[in-house]
C-alpha cells in the first residue's frame, strides 16, 4: 500500500512539473515574440523598388509584346505549381518556396503560360537556371532566361508561349499566320525587277550624276534619251521604206 501511495505521488509531481514546464515556455516564447515586435515597432522602414532596372525594362517589353495578357513579376513557384500527389505537400513547399520568377507571363484566366528570368549585364546561366527549366519542364511551361540588351523575336516569343496550352487547330492557325508573315516580308517579283532596273540606271548614269542631278531628274532625262533614240530609229526605217523615184528621161528621134 505505501509502495502504491509513493507511485501516485510521484507521479502526479511528474504531471505537475510538465505542466509548470509548458507553462513556462508558453510565458518565455510570449515575451521573445512581443520584444522582436517592439524592435520592429522602433526601427524605420522605406520602399524599395519590386524589380531591378533590367528586370523593369523586361516587364515593359513583355506587356508590349503580350498585349491580351498579364506579365505578373516576382512569382513565387508554389503560386502555380503544385504537385500531384498530396501527401507531401508541405514539405514540397517548404523546399520550393524560396524559388521564384522575374516575370511569368499569365491568361486572363490566370493560367501561368511561361516565365522568365533576366540576366544581368555580363551575367551567364547557371545550375538554378537549369533546375527551374526541368521544374518547368515537368509542368509542359516554357521557360527563357534573356538579357535584356539582347531581346528575341517577339513573335518568336509569342509562338513559343502560347503554343504550349494551344490545341491543334490553334497551333495550324499560328503556322498560318507566321507563313503569311513570312510570305508579306518577301520582296515582289515586279518590285524586284524595278529595283534591279533602277540600280542599273543608276550605274549607268555615274557621268550625269556629277553634274548635281537628283535620282528623279537623272531618271526623267534618261527616259527622253530612250524615247529620242526610239523616235529617230523608227524615223530612219520609215525613210529606208520609201520607194525609189527615177527621173523621167525623153527621148528625140533625128
Amino acid at each position: 500500500m505505501m509502495m502504491d501511495s509513493y507511485l501516485v505521488i510521484g507521479f502526479f509531481i511528474f504531471l505537475g512539473s510538465i505542466a509548470l514546464g509548458a507553462l513556462a515556455y508558453e510565458r518565455w516564447l510570449d515575451h521573445v515574440i512581443s520584444a522582436r515586435k517592439t524592435v520592429a515597432r522602433n526601427h524605420a522602414l522605406r520602399r524599395k523598388p519590386l524589380t531591378s532596372k533590367d528586370e523593369l525594362q523586361m516587364w515593359r517589353w513583355l506587356e508590349e509584346v503580350f498585349p491580351d495578357h498579364h506579365v505578373l513579376v516576382q512569382v513565387p513557384l508554389t503560386n502555380f505549381i503544385e504537385p500531384n500527389n498530396r501527401d507531401g505537400d508541405s514539405h514540397w513547399k517548404a523546399l520550393l518556396s524560396t524559388v521564384s520568377f522575374a516575370c511569368a507571363v499569365s491568361d486572363r484566366k490566370g493560367t501561368v503560360l511561361g516565365c522568365i528570368d533576366v540576366l544581368g549585364r555580363g551575367g551567364m546561366a547557371d545550375r538554378k537556371h537549369a533546375f527551374k527549366r526541368e521544374l518547368l519542364g515537368r509542368a509542359n511551361i516554357p521557360y527563357w532566361v534573356l538579357e535584356n540588351q539582347r531581346r528575341p523575336d517577339a513573335n518568336l516569343l509569342r509562338e513559343k508561349f502560347l503554343s504550349a496550352v494551344t490545341g491543334p487547330a490553334e497551333k495550324q492557325r499560328l503556322a498560318q499566320q507566321k507563313e503569311a508573315r513570312h510570305h508579306a516580308r518577301k520582296p515582289r517579283p515586279a518590285l524586284v525587277l524595278e529595283q534591279r532596273r533602277l540600280s542599273r540606271v543608276s550605274s549607268n548614269a555615274s557621268a550625269l550624276t556629277k553634274t548635281g542631278m537628283t535620282p528623279i531628274n537623272l531618271k526623267s532625262t534618261l527616259k527622253l534619251h530612250t524615247l529620242a533614240k526610239a523616235l529617230a530609229s523608227r524615223l530612219a526605217a520609215r525613210q529606208s521604206r520609201k520607194p525609189l523615184v527615177y527621173p523621167r528621161t525623153s527621148s528625140s528621134l533625128t
